[in-house]
């Protein structure tokens, strides 16, 4: 992993007017990552005043030139193995020693998490994920064990109770490993639950505000104040209930189900620009001077969505940045679209991180059937679709890594699934019969072997990518 974070680049060389992303060829001599600028671009709600339209080829072009030398995604290519990820047996084998973080993703087996609810990716009631775990995990598997009400709940509560108690509003205990073992057993109360899920909102403002000060250059160039908008983000306050995730009003007067969509973001951001144009018209003629703000939009498109309701979440969000100026406010919409699929890599980051604590500390669980949890052998497996995703999974940044006090051997712990994209195809030899993943596709029905599906796993653990070859021949 060359340098301490990745350079995104969507063009050969940067040979385009000698920039690394096309869409932003007016800004020159500026250094920065691109990771969350890439991200709004691709999700079309790209705030930034001079950047241009979303390109067809952006996601491709992104595959094929972030990065430098070795450490770019397609290189990697040949390290993938192909995985029938609508086997059943092939599943039931990895429940015994995995733990699945789900982003978009082909089958009914995952459970979902706080990072589905913050991704808007959970369309399960909260009331039904604990039945699904008992009806489709065995007693011994390590999900059926850590999760109570969602997705590895007990592990997220060992993390800011015992690992990351800085940011955590759990009083810190210091506490022997018996307390411990008992913290990744029993129930969390209602309250704790709720103090748990903000501290994971916490934790993700703190992601995502490493991310974009890799990008401050150009984002401060543009007027942006990257740290205003992050503390008007951890002033969101959540609660998690039977109906879901729902973030408080910012007097505590109202609340809404989070379910900020990009078209409900980026109308809210092309709203909030023709109100200020407005009133900048309004005032030039009143002083007879040009006050028509030097800026627009043209990288922000909100996508139809059919019957597209009036969206509460929105209308709460606007309690926060009511008072605040237009580019503080488009930048807190934006990032809200951008922490979501950021909550996958959190999530993943988490698990990573509380397996090696609890291996650390030496610490044993035994199952309700009797059998020892082996923490040697737990994996954690990221599934995702969107290409973007593929490069910041993968590749992941030394600075983010480093934050999270993992190094390149924990991350031998985690396997990443992603779907067949014609760019990853090019560079390897696949079957045409295998490319039948579509990218919006959520399957909700059994596993059927009928017809083999494949996707590609991508582990940096020889021997455990040696070992599945064994399995599947």
């Amino acid at each position: 992993m060359g340098g301490d974070f990745l350079q995104y680049c969507d063009n050969d060389n940067n040979s385009i007017d000698k920039q690394k992303l096309k869409f932003l060829s007016v800004y020159t001599d500026k250094s920065y990552s691109g990771q969350f600028i890439s991200d709004i671009q691709h999700d079309e709600i790209n705030i930034l005043g001079k950047a241009s339209k979303k390109t067809s080829t952006l996601e491709d072009d992104l595959i094929k030139h972030t990065g430098d030398g070795d450490n770019k995604l397609l290189p990697l290519v040949e390290k993938f193995t192909e995985f029938q990820y609508n086997s059943k047996h092939e599943i039931d084998e990895k429940k015994k020693t995995e733990l699945f973080v789900v982003d978009v993703f082909s089958g009914n087996y995952q459970i979902k998490g706080f990072n589905n609810f913050f991704d808007c990716t959970s369309n399960e009631n909260p009331r039904n994920i604990k039945d699904k775990i008992t009806r489709l995990y065995d007693k011994k598997f390590p999900t059926y064990v850590f999760s109570k009400k969602t997705n590895c709940d007990l592990l997220l509560n060992i993390y800011f109770k015992y690992i990351d108690t800085s940011s955590s509003q759990i009083p810190y205990d210091t506490v022997k490993i018996d307390n411990i073992k008992d913290d990744l057993t029993k129930d969390i109360s209602a309250t704790s639950y709720n103090i748990l899920i903000n501290n994971f909102w916490e934790k993700l403002i703190y992601l995502v505000e490493l991310i974009l000060d890799k990008d401050k250059t150009i984002l401060n160039d543009d007027g942006f104040d990257i740290k205003e908008a992050i503390n008007i983000l951890k002033t969101f306050e959540f609660e998690f209930d039977d109906d879901g995730l729902k973030l408080k009003s910012y007097d505590h007067t109202n609340s809404a189900v989070w379910a900020p969509t990009q078209f409900s973001l980026a109308k809210k951001i092309t709203d909030l620009y023709k109100i200020e144009f407005k009133n900048h018209v309004k005032e030039s003629k009143k002083k007879s001077n040009n006050h028509l703000p030097n800026y627009s939009l043209k990288a922000v498109m909100p996508r139809k969505e059919p019957n597209q309701p009036i969206n509460e979440t929105i209308n709460i969000i606007s309690t926060y940045i009511s008072g605040n100026n237009l580019k503080t406010k488009i930048l807190v919409l934006s990032i809200c679209k951008f922490l979501g699929d950021t909550s996958h890599i959190l999530m993943t980051l988490i698990l990573l991180r509380v397996k090696k604590y609890l291996m650390e500390k030496e610490i044993t669980i035994t199952s309700l059937d009797g059998k020892k949890i082996l923490f040697e052998t737990l994996k954690i497996n990221l599934q995702l679709s969107e290409r973007p995703m593929m490069i910041r999974s993968c590749l992941l940044d030394k600075y983010i890594i480093d934050s999270f006090n993992l190094n390149s051997n924990d991350l031998e712990d985690l396997i990443v699934f992603m779907k067949h994209v014609k760019v990853l195809k090019d560079n390897k030899d696949i079957d045409k019969q295998l490319l039948d993943f579509d990218e919006e596709e959520v399957e909700e029905v059994e596993q059927e072997e009928t017809i083999p599906k494949f996707c590609y796993m991508y582990s940096i653990d020889p021997k455990y990518l040696v070992e599945k070859k064994k399995i599947q021949n």
